[in-house]
């Protein structure tokens, strides 16, 4: 049992127990499997994974630990007197691997990952939420070390979904493969949770342009990987990049960001990370080949232009005038679906603003004349 730190006002939510194993078997924790598809994921070189205390960039750690999500089943999660609490097993119980691999011992909750691109708006991989129904899921933010063994979860950062915005799952042999699921969440993020900032314009990456990798490897809490580059681009079909980031099964939905933190992309697919050690335990598969990396993302920027064709109204993303990278317009996060509003008033409806602020002068004037409060 792993006892995370939280506040005691969340109300009590009884969700406790293992995974099953038709469970791990079906989700994209141990691996997602279509026909000829499957999301695993290994080691290029050096493992250069770290845990977010272990970040030299303040900036960087920041946004990472204010955006990453781990996409855990609900029954995992349980909120008491003292704070959050998630039961489940290790790394090394739930995937037998060998207790010398490095996160080994430490604990496996979380099925896939997603980043937080508005205040209630979760971007991840589209099989992601194939797995299990949105009710048995819950996104926690804050699922990462905030020193060595601490584990730093608020109860309202637990958060359930509300739907699926909008999703593509390509089938194998696509002439685009596309992979990504858009979650609304129950509601707005509080402080200091806030949204990455997202690349808008479509264009191809450039390849060995320098990546950062963040998600729940293995599904243990947030990794980081700070070594990763671009290798292939796909600059002609514009649907995934691939990178030799250093990921596990459990990181799908992860995101890559650029040098500036901005992210340009979700995993969606990879190699196979693991193989059969000489103690009969699995071991982490290391490729010294950059050139065979395998770790696939979705283009980001791809999928939100889907997604404001789809709905412009669906995030303050979809604003015509949005900078480079992309930010959310600021909300607050009492009102959950402010993204909606503040994406209208941003495209479709320009001149409500104005609108408002003139009905608001009209009923003040007629206030001081009648004396009304």
């Amino acid at each position: 049992m792993y006892w995370l730190d939280g506040a005691a006002r969340c109300s009590r939510l009884r969700l406790v127990a293992h995974l099953s194993v038709a469970l791990g078997l079906l989700g994209c924790a141990t691996s997602f499997e279509e026909p000829g598809r499957i999301s695993q994921y290994v080691v290029y070189g050096e493992d250069d994974r770290r845990e977010v205390y272990e970040l030299s960039d303040p900036a960087l750690r920041a946004s990472l630990q204010e955006s990453v999500a781990a996409i855990v089943p609900k029954r995992l999660v349980q909120a008491t007197e003292s704070g959050i609490v998630i039961e489940a097993d290790t790394f090394a119980e739930k995937h037998d691997l060998c207790a010398s691999e490095r996160f080994a011992q430490q604990p496996s909750a979380a099925m896939c990952s997603g980043v937080l691109v508005d205040w209630d708006l979760v971007l991840t991989a589209g099989h992601c939420l194939r797995v299990a129904p949105l009710t048995e899921l819950v996104f926690v933010f804050g699922y990462y070390y905030s020193a060595p063994g601490k584990l730093s979860i608020r109860a309202q950062d637990v958060i359930e979904a509300e739907a699926i915005v909008d999703e593509a799952l390509s089938p194998r042999g696509a002439p685009e493969q596309l992979d990504y699921g858009f979650v609304r969440l129950r509601h707005a993020v509080e402080a200091p949770l806030q949204p990455a900032p997202v690349r808008r314009r479509v264009a191809p990456l450039v390849a060995g342009e320098p990546l950062i990798n963040a998600g729940t490897s293995g599904g243990v809490p947030l990794k980081v990987d700070q070594g990763a580059s671009v290798i292939d681009a796909r600059a002609r079909q514009l649907d995934f990049f691939v990178a030799d980031a250093d990921t596990s099964h459990g990181a799908s939905g992860c995101g890559a960001f650029d040098s500036s933190g901005a992210l340009v992309g979700v995993l969606a697919r990879g190699a196979l990370d693991e193989e059969q050690g000489a103690a009969g335990c699995s071991v982490t598969r290391v490729e010294s080949m950059q050139a065979a990396a395998e770790e696939e993302f979705t283009y980001s920027a791809i999928a939100l232009e889907a997604l404001c064709a789809r709905d412009p109204s669906a995030s303050s993303l979809c604003r015509n005038d949005c900078e480079e990278p992309c930010r959310a317009l600021p909300t607050s996060a009492s009102h959950a679906g402010c993204s909606a509003l503040a994406a209208r008033s941003g495209s479709r409806w320009p001149g409500l603003t104005l609108w408002l602020v003139a009905i608001g002068l009209w009923r003040r004037s007629v206030r001081s004349k009648t004396g009304r409060s």
